[in-house]
């Protein structure tokens, strides 16, 4: 029984797999955009909307106690540092949050910009000669910080004003363990950061739990969440052996003891579709990861 139970779970994970790819085709032709939005999980949950970068200017002030530790791990980005700049402004002078750069393999261009950057200001920077993964480079950081929140940020996408802030404030008043804003998505996050519009793609995402992520492979928490420290003294660190998905195991440990993720209504970020990343489309090979992580989870659940 406990077998065929097993082999139907697969078969109807994979059964909502197709499904998801027939709502992203029809929200590709109501919404009137691009075939490559098809293979993002996440189109579903999409429509256009009013686009605004403004944020409550008090937000940083609001949050004055609660600490947040920033993961900003770095891989030839010089061609994203004006968009990087942009998103550290609104916080950068908060003493409660700390952005912890990890620059991998850095040029000396990259160097010297990220170190004019922290200058002498209570950030943390750390210099990796050899090539790491990015789960590696977030433990790197995490180890270096002691905020009671983290959240990450990365170099291709735009943090908006006072969001860090903002959603930090925000999860203080949730009895959860962490929370996920909703995004504006951008084909050309160069172009955006130039001429921000005022019409955008706009996530409207729901609740996130165990069911969403294992058996509709949602991950809600894929941009810009936060977190609570406390999880990593409880469930340990992410997984350094994956490459894209360590973030989506980590979750889903979270859930399965219990852990709770809010639904933080506002935009805290404009997430850049690469279509030539680990983890944007249906296909990926981080969506491959993904497939045997969440089979394995299935297996101990019916077998075990």
């Amino acid at each position: 029984m406990h077998l065929i139970r097993y082999v139907l779970a697969l078969a109807w994970v994979r059964v909502i797999r197709i499904l998801l790819v027939l709502q992203s085709l029809y929200r590709v032709l109501t919404l009137g955009i691009s075939w490559k939005f098809s293979l993002f999980p996440l189109t579903p949950f999409l429509n256009w909307g009013q686009a605004s970068k403004d944020h409550n200017s008090d937000a940083c002030e609001s949050s004055a106690g609660t600490t947040v530790d920033v993961l900003v791990s770095l891989y030839r980005f010089e061609k994203y540092q004006p968009v990087l700049k942009e998103s550290l402004e609104s916080c950068f002078e908060n003493k409660n949050i700390t952005f912890h750069f990890v620059v991998v393999d850095g040029s000396n261009q990259e160097i010297e910009w990220i170190r004019d950057v922290v200058g002498d200001s209570h950030h943390k920077l750390y210099l990796v000669a050899n090539r790491i993964g990015i789960y590696e480079s977030w433990n790197k950081a995490i180890l270096g910080g002691t905020g009671k929140y983290i959240s990450n940020l990365n170099a291709d996408d735009l943090r908006l004003p006072h969001s860090i802030c903002s959603q930090a404030a925000g999860l203080e008043k949730e009895s959860a363990d962490g929370s996920y804003g909703n995004f504006y998505l951008s084909e050309n996050i160069l172009s955006t950061l130039q001429s921000f519009p005022n019409r955008m793609l706009l996530s409207k995402l729901g609740s996130f739990n165990e069911k969403t992520l294992v058996q509709n492979s949602l991950n809600f928490m894929h941009c810009a969440p936060m977190w609570k420290r406390s999880l990593h003294e409880k469930l340990g660190l992410f997984d350094e052996s994956l490459k894209s998905s360590g973030d989506t195991d980590f979750w889903l440990r979270a859930l399965s003891a219990g852990s709770l993720f809010a639904n933080y209504a506002m935009a805290t970020v404009v997430y850049f579709h690469n279509p030539e990343g680990l983890s944007t489309s249906l296909s990926s090979s981080g969506r491959h990861e993904w497939q045997d992580i969440r089979d394995r989870h299935l297996r101990t659940r019916y077998l075990n």
